[in-house]
């Protein structure tokens, strides 16, 4: 518990620092913690990553079957907090243009399929070692990449009912991807609570 609160707080520090700095890399890591350099900085082009370190037991499977655990469950939640945000999004755009509202629970429904869908397509980027406070960690790393992610974008779209010309599309894609960073963020903070 100690070495999962130890991995969150600075986690947050340095996402912390991301907000006010974006490089990253400049930010003080304290002299106990030794991680891999995409578990504090995950790449986050044109997809959702999902990260985690567990304390290693000695038994590689089960700490590997662990830390992918939790890497694929922030991953989801990274999906989740995008669709939410986009079925928001198109719902408000559907609602506007012909005096009617998108139906919701329809929405819904296929966007919690096409998310546990998308989760299936994940795959185990990264797995490493790494040290807090002295401690082997094994840390894990698990993507969504950027086919999968515009593919899951269309689909959306397109369950929602909403027609968008090239650029809106750009647009809402982006803001799809970039609700990522607010995730991984609020995911730091929570933690620590």
């Amino acid at each position: 518990m100690k070495s999962l609160f130890s991995v969150s707080a600075v986690a947050c520090a340095i996402l912390l620092a991301g907000c006010a700095n974006k490089d990253v890399n400049d930010a003080a890591v304290p002299d106990d913690v030794k991680l891999p350099g995409w578990v504090l900085n995950p790449p986050n082009q044109d997809q959702f990553v999902g990260t985690d370190c567990m304390a290693f037991n000695g038994n590689m499977n089960i700490t590997k079957q662990a830390s992918s655990a939790n890497a694929r469950l922030e991953l989801a939640n990274q999906i989740t907090v995008a669709v939410d945000g986009l079925a928001e999004t198109m719902a408000n755009r559907t609602g506007v243009g012909n005096g009617e509202a998108a139906e919701g629970s329809d929405f819904t429904s296929v966007s919690e399929q096409l998310t546990q869908q998308s989760l299936n397509g994940a795959v185990l980027d990264a797995v490493e070692f790494g040290k807090i406070e002295g401690k082997t960690q094994l840390c894990t790393m698990w993507v969504l990449n950027g086919e999968r992610s515009k593919a899951l974008f269309k689909n959306l779209v397109k369950a929602s009912g909403a027609s968008l010309n090239a650029q809106d599309e750009d647009v809402q894609y982006q803001k799809f991807l970039s609700s990522q960073a607010r995730e991984r963020l609020d995911a730091a903070r929570n933690r620590d609570n």
